[in-house]
């Protein structure tokens, strides 16, 4: 049981060879792009699970009867949830929306973040808890790595340009938008291409 009444959200897909890091496996290959990525996303769980900040859930747009996800969920005793139709920013939404309804915040995240750690976990719970209404861990792609929420509020993530540059600065834009209150965490890196991945294996990540 986790020390804090806080939710978090991994968004994961199962390692299946062509359907995950799609653009590392065209460098790399597809079988040795679902490995990286099955490597990621356990080293994600695993540093998450042992933090004990936050009661985890698993949320995957593919079938959740992939025997990834059960192994997954004998391994950190955590439930695995379909995700709600729709692009990125309606199924983080709706993920809140659901988490929230049950915990006074919420946090969400993606696998790609080799560097995720306790530390950024307890980062945005302090920021929460003193009352921001939204807190992003910002990623040097100009996305995010993690989200922490008070409120679930669709306004934030509408019309936003996924995969792109551009997500963080649309993002502050909506929250602006919204009159909500935000922070932001110092930036961090994730892998999405050949060279992300050889930065990890250089300072030992992978």
């Amino acid at each position: 049981m986790a020390n804090s009444d806080a939710k978090i959200i991994v968004f994961a897909k199962p390692p299946i060879s062509g359907q995950c890091k799609t653009r590392l496996g065209r460098k790399l290959g597809d079988m040795r792009a679902a490995a990286i990525h099955r490597q990621l996303a356990e080293n994600t769980l695993h540093n998450i699970h042992q933090s004990n900040l936050a009661t985890l859930e698993i949320h995957t747009a593919n079938a959740t009867n992939h025997p990834w996800f059960a192994q997954m969920r004998r391994r950190y005793a955590c439930p695995v949830r379909p995700q709600r139709a729709g692009d990125l920013g309606q199924r983080m939404f709706w993920a809140a929306r659901q988490a929230l309804q049950s915990a006074p915040t919420c946090m969400i995240a993606g696998t790609d973040c080799p560097v995720l750690s306790a530390h950024h976990l307890r980062a945005m719970l302090a920021e929460l808890n003193a009352g921001k209404d939204a807190v992003f861990l910002p990623s040097e792609d100009g996305g995010y790595a993690l989200i922490g929420l008070r409120k679930a509020e669709p306004g934030i993530f509408r019309n936003i340009d996924w995969g792109t540059s551009k997500v963080m600065q649309q993002t502050r834009q909506r929250l602006r938008r919204n009159s909500l209150s935000w922070s932001e965490l110092a930036p961090v890196w994730d892998i999405d291409e050949a060279a992300d991945y050889y930065r990890a294996r250089k300072l030992n990540l992978l």
